[in-house]
């Protein structure tokens, strides 16, 4: 019979374990930077708490104002919110570039199929 032995070398971590330890951490950490301030709340809360106040103030503007600024401000902020949720609660952020890709390729064709949408005049009949 023979005596294997098997020498198990530590294994080192990639720089892609190390990045994803390190966003990890700070998703963690109990304080968030913020606009060069300290928060003393972990990241998520403080996300949420961002998302709430856009809501509110989505809210405030669509009961207060009625104009084509009203519009473009709503989107605004909706886009703001999608970009939150989609970088931050869905590790967008932290995850590989490719993702990144396969988010905007199909909202770059919205966009460009939304716009030649508009162009073709209200009430005609094509």
């Amino acid at each position: 019979m023979s005596d294997h032995t098997h020498n198990h070398a530590p294994t080192t971590e990639t720089a892609h374990e190390t990045h994803h330890d390190d966003a990890h951490a700070e998703v963690m950490a109990e304080t968030t930077t913020l606009l060069g301030r300290t928060l003393p709340f972990p990241l998520y809360t403080v996300i949420f708490g961002i998302l709430g106040i856009l809501t509110v103030a989505e809210i405030v503007i669509a009961e207060l104002f009625s104009s084509w600024v009203k519009i473009v401000v709503l989107l605004a902020f909706a886009i703001a919110k999608a970009a939150l949720v989609v970088i931050y609660y869905m590790h967008l952020k932290t995850d590989s570039k490719i993702f990144t890709l396969v988010l905007l390729l199909p909202v770059f064709i919205v966009t460009i199929s939304l716009m030649f949408l508009l162009i073709v005049p209200y009430g005609s009949a094509y």
